[in-house]
């Protein structure tokens, strides 16, 4: 151990690093608090040299605790509509049909009143936003200031703490361009990086006129990284495939740049005797290689991947020039350092991650079994070596990331790669240089270019079709992934040590019983659990069955169409948190276009056997995906068999109802009876109690009455409730109005205590919320 320190002498102090950063995550304590810790450690390393790494410890703390605003001005700003001025600290990033603004407010105007304050604020308007460049400031109208929210389920994304690692504790939205007012730049710091906007937006509009979509919005990710405008469907295909990096200019795109220009540079300076003869080439072209990368920076709009992988790329040209490439692992650990120096919060994103542990792996590889290029043997093995490991020491990260796993991934990265690194990026960056001088010049290779991303696309569209493509898979606990690291590690490590190879196996074994728990789990199972979901607008519900079979639940108004985001970015997470890949039955209790968007994403990432929806009004995408998986569907409306699993019966009441035509509807409330549990599900209570069937007894009088609907206007409603079917339990979302509590009544507010979870025992239940 001492011999590998003494040669990467910058992985312990990184170790120490990285773990000083983490300390502030891990301990909930407060800024001076962790300042002070710092201070401890600091003397530590003074009294005794023995302890000089807690200095790094000490760093990282310093460099990562965050001093909150001022909460009054958070406070007193948000949910309210006001007037904000700033200045841009961030380019615009422009989504499918929208643009976001990165602003640092310097002043609010609400009520006629000027503050004065210091907040990082998002605000996202309803457009495509051109004309607005960081460092440029901007004054933003009437828009509304809330904080971010989080939905308060197991395996939930912690937005909140996300943007508060970067300074950001609130966001806006606008309809439209109408409510910003620009003064343009406010200091000449940031006229370099405007000029440098200003051609990528004009190179992006090009190729927008001449090339059609989507292939228009693949090769602007690829030359300017601009790759919002991608459709969410196509994303899905290269996630399926395992090839969504090749969409971020990131460092493998980097990387390529940097070979093809290394390769070009050093067979330049070969063709002069002299120079060979005078000079060291390699570290000359080394040196001259650094200028390409920094350009490209530049064209990419200094995306923070892209500075990432930068620095890393140009510590390693300065290691040859200097003479100590051969040192790799210290070369990388000194990269990471000065990443993690700049930027703490990199530590917490994907993109650094995986990047991390891709060169990483490529590393130990080397070191175990060197690569080689001298054949073109070698080439492909070096190919398949690299693209094997890189998916080796990454998957834990994926599956975690996007619940998948890619059984495509290594043929479509071997295919893939060659052509979009070495052939599509060259080409696209040597078009925008020729747009810069004259666009006719530039379109001829642009066009060439479009062929060879049309066929690019056709590959994956091919590929990503194919049932084998990829396999949705749950998340990984952190103790199956400490197991699956030390499994790898072990694997490499045992050529080495034969007293480790008796471990191995059983290292191999514990991971695989971990990762199969939640299966044996659910099999063995003897209760039923249902889930009430924290979703948002939507209405969740999620139905474990005693004989391992299993129900979603899904429906809720939508004012306007979010394109499905809550089925992708809660209950998917919920889902694979929970351990469930396969959904049995798949119900829709309304059939409105948001819902339908996220169901299509549902059919396609889960093994849905059966789907039930409220009417037949359903879009291409979900009819394609029923046709293509032999989904059995059924329409409530029209007829349907009660289910019976065991103990529980499911059954389907129709409530007659009138929308604001006065075109009548009928809407689902679902009945879920198990031994002495009596749970009715209805999205509006008192639409429900109006109608005919509360007069067929739907509720048992003899069982424990649970109600779940997701609104109680008034206490009016909420009396009527009691009267009409007597519940012993009320769930609900959020209850807007101060209410007197009735007697032998207990209520759970989903907003406040988060996920609701019921579970039968014996002849009764309990109760738990997520807050627990």
């Amino acid at each position: 151990m001492k011999p590998f320190l003494a040669r990467n002498k910058i992985v312990l102090p990184l170790l120490f690093f990285v773990f000083g950063i983490l300390s502030t995550e891990w301990i909930n304590i407060s800024w001076k608090a962790l300042t002070f810790l710092s201070s401890i450690l600091v003397l530590l390393t003074f009294y005794n040299s023995k302890y000089k790494y807690l200095l790094f410890i000490s760093l990282g703390i310093l460099i990562s605790s965050q001093t909150p605003p001022d909460p009054n001005h958070i406070e007193s700003f948000k949910n309210k509509k006001a007037d904000i001025e700033g200045i841009m600290f961030k380019s615009i990033e422009r989504r499918e049909d929208s643009s976001r603004l990165y602003l640092q407010v310097h002043s609010v105007t609400s009520n006629n009143k000027k503050y004065n304050v210091n907040v990082k604020v998002i605000v996202t308007v309803n457009d495509h936003l051109y004309g607005i460049y960081k460092g440029h400031r901007i004054r933003v109208l009437n828009v509304k200031l809330k904080e971010f929210k989080n939905y308060n389920n197991p395996g939930k994304f912690d937005v909140k703490k996300f943007y508060k690692r970067k300074d950001i504790y609130l966001k806006g939205f606008i309809p439209d361009t109408s409510h910003i007012i620009s003064f343009g730049n406010w200091s000449n710091s940031y006229s370099l990086l405007e000029n440098v906007e200003r051609r990528r937006e004009k190179f992006a509009r090009f190729i927008r006129k001449n090339l059609t979509f989507p292939s228009s919005e693949i090769y602007t990710a690829l030359t300017i990284g601009e790759k919002k405008g991608i459709p969410s469907e196509l994303r899905d295909n290269f996630s399926s495939l395992g090839i969504s990096h090749l969409l971020a200019i990131s460092g493998l795109h980097l990387g390529a740049i940097a070979l093809i220009f290394y390769f070009i540079f050093d067979w330049l300076l070969k063709r002069s005797e002299w120079i060979l003869l005078t000079y060291n080439v390699p570290k000359i072209t080394a040196a001259l290689t650094i200028v390409p990368i920094i350009f490209y920076m530049f064209v990419s709009g200094f995306a923070t991947p892209v500075i990432r992988a930068v620095i890393m790329a140009t510590i390693y040209l300065i290691s040859i020039i200097i003479g100590r490439s051969h040192f790799k692992l210290n070369t990388l650990s000194a990269a990471a350092f000065i990443i993690l120096l700049i930027d703490p919060s990199a530590i917490f994103d994907l993109s650094f991650r995986l990047s991390f542990l891709s060169v990483l792996g490529i590393l130990i590889i080397n070191q175990y079994y060197p690569l080689k290029i001298f054949t073109f043997k070698d080439k492909v093995l070096t190919s398949l070596k690299t693209t094997l490991i890189a998916t080796i020491f990454t998957l834990p990260l994926i599956i975690n990331s996007f619940g998948i796993v890619s059984l495509l991934s290594i043929p479509a990265n071997l295919i893939f790669i060659p052509l979009i690194e070495f052939i599509v990026v060259p080409l696209g960056l040597i078009s925008f240089m020729l747009f810069n001088i004259s666009s006719s010049v530039s379109l001829p290779l642009v066009e060439l270019n479009n062929q060879l991303i049309n066929f690019f696309l056709t590959g994956v569209e091919n590929l990503s079709s194919l049932s084998i493509a990829s396999v949705t898979v749950p998340y990984l606990s952190r103790v199956s992934t400490v197991l699956y690291y030390l499994s790898v590690f072990l694997f490499f490590i045992t050529k080495s040590s034969k007293r480790l190879r008796f471990i191995t196996p059983v290292i191999v074994v514990l991971f695989m019983l971990t990762t199969s728990f939640g299966y044996i789990k659910d099999l063995t199972n003897r209760n039923l659990e249902i889930y009430f979901l924290d979703s948002g607008i939507r209405n969740t519900v999620f139905v474990k069955m005693e004989n391992g079979k299993n129900m979603l639940i899904n429906g809720g108004d939508s004012r306007f169409n979010q394109k499905g985001f809550i089925e992708k970015n809660v209950i998917t997470s919920f889902l694979l948190k929970s351990g469930i890949s396969r959904v049995d039955y798949l119900i829709l209790t309304e059939n409105n276009e948001d819902i339908l968007e996220g169901t299509s994403y549902l059919l396609s990432k889960f093994r849905v056997k059966y789907l039930w929806t409220n009417g037949s009004k359903l879009n291409g995408r979900v009819w394609e995906e029923i046709n293509k998986r032999n989904i059995k569907w059924t329409d409530i409306q029209t007829g349907y068999e009660p289910l019976h699993f065991g103990k529980t019966k499911i059954d389907m009441l129709l409530s007659p109802l009138y929308d604001h035509n006065f075109i009548k509807q009928n809407r689902v409330s679902i009945r879920i009876n198990h031994e002495n549990i009596n749970l009715l599900i209805s999205s509006d209570i008192s639409q429900y109690i109006k109608s005919s069937v509360t007069n067929n007894n739907v509720l048992n009088k003899h069982t424990n009455k649970i109600i779940f609907s997701p609104y109680i206007k008034n206490n009016d409603s909420l009396n009527k409730l009691l009267l009409t079917l007597g519940p012993s339990v009320l769930i609900t979302k959020k209850i807007n109005y101060d209410y007197i509590r009735p007697k032998n009544l207990e209520i759970y507010e989903i907003s406040k205590q988060g996920m609701i979870k019921i579970v039968s025992k014996n002849n009764s239940f309990e109760i738990l919320t997520n807050n627990r």
